[in-house]
């Protein structure tokens, strides 16, 4: 009769350790919907780091260069600027050191 009273103990934990193992399988679902998700960002990222490190160079990037040319222009409507103060720098001369290795000949 042992088995009687154990199968009536187990068939009335059974919906008790049903709920549990449901609740535990949510929880571990959920978890792996997080996880799925983070991977998919580092994914993201890495593509981007990749992208930026090993793609097209800087020559196919657009550059607004307008505005940059127009130095001469501004000059001419400026006549009247000052012009930054020069310094003479005294000349001098260098000896040759290759002169000297071709006359031990």
């Amino acid at each position: 009769m042992w088995y009687n009273s154990t199968m009536d103990s187990v068939i009335k934990n059974c919906p008790k350790e049903l709920v549990l193992l449901k609740r535990l399988l949510a929880e571990k679902n959920s978890e792996n919907e997080n996880l799925k998700k983070e991977n998919r960002l580092l994914q993201e990222q890495n593509n981007i780091l990749l992208a930026k490190r090993f793609g097209p160079s800087s020559e196919k990037q657009i550059i607004d260069i307008s505005g940059q040319f127009d130095e001469a222009e501004q000059d001419q409507e400026n006549p009247n600027t000052e012009e930054p103060e020069t310094i003479e720098v005294p000349a001098h001369i260098r000896k040759n050191q290759n002169a000297s290795l071709f006359q031990r000949g």
